[in-house]
């Protein structure tokens, strides 16, 4: 998926939609204040345990993980990326994807 697909994903996942179109769709993938409102809405779902970004020094990257414990959901997300930005934002999109498909759970 694009970014601009992505980034447009994400801005319905969480509301900033004016007159049909997306406002500021572009800000999500480097900016933390648009991208950080996500990961706290993405925390209060029933459905995730755990959101974590962590530093793997093994690797020099950085990794970002979104877990659950509950039973016919997501398996863990896990994704590891060159900033921590980047590794968030590849978790909130495969998290919106799933919930896209799964919203009826």
């Amino acid at each position: 998926m694009k970014t601009e697909e992505s980034n447009k994903m994400i801005a319905e996942f969480m509301g900033n939609m004016h007159d049909g179109d997306v406002i500021h769709e572009e800000l999500y993938d480097v900016s933390w204040d648009w991208l950080m409102p996500v990961v706290e809405k993405i925390e209060k779902n029933k459905y995730v345990d755990e959101f974590n970004i962590n530093w793997d020094s093994l690797g020099e990257k950085h990794h970002c993980e979104i877990t659950n414990t509950q039973k016919f959901t997501f398996e863990i997300i896990r994704i590891y990326a060159d900033s921590k930005i980047e590794a968030v934002y590849e978790a909130v999109v495969e998290f919106i994807m799933w919930h896209n498909k799964n919203k009826k759970l």
